[in-house]
């Protein structure tokens, strides 16, 4: 109701959010880095410490492994410290390697992931399906203490000549009840150029797939997402086939 004056009343509070952030590098030889940083949040909903820190190995010329690992904190909203009483800090952890192997002519990239998040701020939209449509009803904190994902983004690219082969998939299993982002998503680009002098006319395609999600939906009076359970997941489908001429024309760029 955006006539209820008394509920906006409620949010009036004083907010604020200090950051600090340090950050160092450390080369334990010329192929093998080691990085780390920290952010020191001091802010109404909470004070805690970010902390993150990272691997990188140079293998083989063409071949580099990373490895990552980091916490996120974060503090309530006024939005949620007020109408869902909210006053723990929701918290990340999340772990990534990446083995990226690069020619010429030809480059793989394989980056797998693992993600956990304990007492996430996560809204549900309750909805009146006692009526033919259903109606909105009301908001509630979902009653899950702990959330966690796992996948892999894969992408290749191969090019020979005026030739190029572009294609990525990402993998990620979530939660059943929550799907934030689309389980599979694929797309592959292929492109043929033509060259005249200083001049270059492409050629190209590019064709998707997409499992649907659950998003979230953006509740605008209170200023807060929360989670759509009438939204159905569907199975992969197409998300489109585009098909596009550029050119570069010396200075010009037409596409």
């Amino acid at each position: 109701n955006y006539g209820n004056h008394t509920l906006f009343n409620r949010f009036k509070d004083n907010d604020y959010m200090l950051h600090v952030y340090s950050y160092g590098k450390y080369d334990l030889t010329p192929d093998n880095i080691l990085r780390f940083g920290i952010r020191m949040v001091n802010s109404t909903g909470g004070n805690y410490i970010n902390p993150g820190i990272s691997f990188t190995t140079q293998i083989a010329p063409s071949i580099s492994i990373k490895f990552d690992v980091s916490q996120t904190s974060i503090a309530p909203s006024i939005m949620q410290r007020t109408l869902f009483k909210l006053g723990t800090l929701e918290q990340h952890q999340l772990m990534f390697a990446s083995f990226d192997y690069a020619l010429d002519s030809y480059s793989l990239s394989i980056q797998p992931f693992y993600r956990m998040i304990q007492n996430p701020h996560l809204q549900s939209i309750v909805y009146v399906t006692s009526q033919a449509l259903p109606r909105f009803s009301a908001l509630q904190s979902m009653s899950d203490s702990s959330l966690s994902s796992y996948g892999v983004h894969i992408r290749n690219r191969w090019v020979s000549g005026p030739f190029v082969i572009d294609a990525s998939l990402n993998y990620t299993q979530n939660s059943a009840s929550y799907r934030p982002a689309p389980r599979m998503q694929a797309r592959i680009q292929t492109e043929y150029s033509l060259f005249f002098g200083a001049s270059t006319v492409t050629f190209g395609c590019t064709a998707r797939m997409i499992e649907q999600s659950t998003t979230m939906r953006f509740i605008p009076y209170i200023s807060t997402f929360a989670h759509d359970s009438m939204q159905s997941i569907e199975d992969v489908s197409w998300n489109g086939l585009d098909v596009h001429v550029s050119a570069i024309l010396g200075n010009a760029r037409i596409r």
